[in-house]
This record gives structure tokens, C-alpha cells and sequence, in this order.
């Protein structure tokens, strides 16, 4: 039996007619998209901007639990750097996030 797809959808409200900007993203490939931004895409941009604090100490954690599970990790940067899965966890995060 196959899974369906597990898909995450946001609705934000933007601009001064309080349009709605859709974000739909898809868990299993962590790519995302923005539906109808309205007239006013900034707001949007804002809207996650005021969530990167969170996204970022998210990251710091997983970074953390790489650096601790990998016993030949020398730094935090090497996996920032060279650990694939950091880039795939950081769309996550950001995907789930919106």
C-alpha cells in the first residue's frame, strides 16, 4: 500500500485587503510554493522573516545533535558545510515553518 503524500498549507493573510497568500509545501521533497501573494509579496516575506529566530535555533539544535552523533565530526562548521542531510533538515524547517 502506498503512503500519500504528506502536504503542509499555510494561509497568511497580506496587504491592506487582507488577500490571501497561500503557501503549500510537500514533506517527503521539502520544496515549497507561494500561491497568490496579492498585492503585497513583502508582507509575506516579513511574515517568515519574523519566524527565522526559531527556524535558526531549530537548526543550531540539529546541528548540535549531528555534531554529537558523528564521532568523526571534528566542528559545528564541518557539518554545517559538509553534511547533506543539514541542507535537506534547514528546507524542512523552513517548509514547516510557513
Amino acid at each position: 500500500m502506498t503512503s500519500s503524500p504528506k502536504l503542509i498549507h499555510e494561509v497568511i493573510p497580506v496587504g491592506w485587503l487582507q488577500c490571501n497568500c497561500s503557501i503549500v509545501g510537500d514533506t517527503e521533497s521539502r520544496e515549497a510554493i507561494v500561491i497568490d501573494p496579492g498585492d503585497s509579496p513583502e508582507d509575506g516575506a516579513r511574515a517568515l522573516i519574523g519566524k527565522l529566530p526559531a527556524i535558526r535555533s531549530l537548526l543550531a539544535e540539529d546541528v548540535e545533535a549531528a555534531f554529537e552523533g558523528d564521532p568523526a565530526a571534528k566542528s559545528f562548521a564541518e557539518i554545517v558545510v559538509s553534511y547533506p542531510s543539514i541542507r535537506s533538515i534547514a528546507i524542512y524547517r523552513i517548509a514547516h515553518e510557513l
